[in-house]
């Protein structure tokens, strides 16, 4: 697959295990005031934000021509 295939966003939403950026939104959550709590519509509404965004770029985007070097000494890949 070629870099301007693969889309960030796409690419987070798969690999990253948990997008939990609140308690509230975990599986083992203890929060004790989530029933009342305004911040969880916030927070989920922020990483909708966060996501979308992500979806505006590819792997193009992020390993352009003129750093590719840098990014393979980096990395240490060849």
């Amino acid at each position: 697959m070629a870099p301007n295939e693969i889309n960030i966003g796409v690419l987070v939403r798969e690999t990253e295990q948990d997008l939990s950026i609140v308690e509230c939104f975990s599986t083992k959550n203890a929060c004790k005031i989530t029933s009342v709590c305004g911040l969880k519509g916030m927070f989920n509404q922020a990483l909708k934000a966060f996501l979308d965004t992500l979806d505006n770029y590819t792997l193009a985007d992020v390993i352009q021509d003129h750093h590719r070097p840098q990014l393979v000494r980096l990395l240490q890949i060849a």
